[in-house]
């Protein structure tokens, strides 16, 4: 899909109440399996940052959703902290099945699902990571994953932080070109929405896409 054709919010986002937010859209997973268990690291007073809130929180719901999906025990842990050089890192950790070297960057691929010989193992449309590297990206972020087979994963991305003179001052320019026609503003963004909930909602997901930003 076109991501550049879509509309994008921009506005100061904040990160503890996006964190918290995304914990808890995806709680009603743990109950499905107690053995598989949420664990938040979230550094004090991580800073904010600019862009379109729901998409970011797209992101985090799909990750700690997937997570949980190749998962059969352990914990799930979201972290997040702010490094010397000005970048937001959040990372999802599970010890689940882990992604064979050979694939990891097959993941980010569309319509790639891992562990694809492993009928035993949930499938998807092989959409939901390919569309969170576009938002990452797009936010001037970017994606990756550290994982063995058998020795679970981290997928991890990374925000600019933003200072409030560059939020102020309106400095951030997003890479996506907006759309001038509403209508076809708005079928790229269902578009979007249509992609991504499906996997999530088949999981008892709360996809708030029309929360606003904070």
């Amino acid at each position: 899909m076109e991501v550049g054709k879509m509309t994008w919010k921009k506005d100061t986002i904040n990160m503890q109440h996006l964190l918290h937010h995304a914990v808890k859209a995806t709680s009603s997973l743990f109950l499905k399996n107690d053995a598989v268990r949420p664990v938040v690291e979230v550094e004090k007073n991580i800073p904010d940052t600019v862009g379109d809130y729901d998409r970011i929180l797209q992101v985090l719901i799909n990750m700690i959703s997937n997570g949980f999906k190749f998962s059969t025990e352990g914990n799930i842990t979201l972290k997040a902290c702010c490094s010397s050089d000005g970048q937001l890192t959040i990372s999802v950790t599970d010890e689940g099945m882990g992604i064979p070297a050979e694939q990891q960057e097959m993941v980010f691929e569309k319509f790639k699902q891992i562990g694809d010989t492993l009928t035993d193992k949930p499938k998807g449309t092989g959409l939901g990571l390919p569309i969170c590297k576009e938002i990452v990206e797009h936010h001037g972020g970017r994606i990756w994953v550290e994982s063995g087979y058998g020795q679970g994963s981290t997928f991890s991305f990374t925000l600019p932080v933003i200072q409030p003179d560059v939020i102020n001052g309106d400095k951030l320019e997003l890479a996506a070109e907006t759309q001038a026609s509403t209508q076809d503003n708005g079928k790229e963004e269902s578009r979007l929405c249509l992609l991504l909930k499906p996997p999530l909602q088949g999981e008892g997901l709360d996809t708030p896409t029309t929360k606003k930003s904070t």
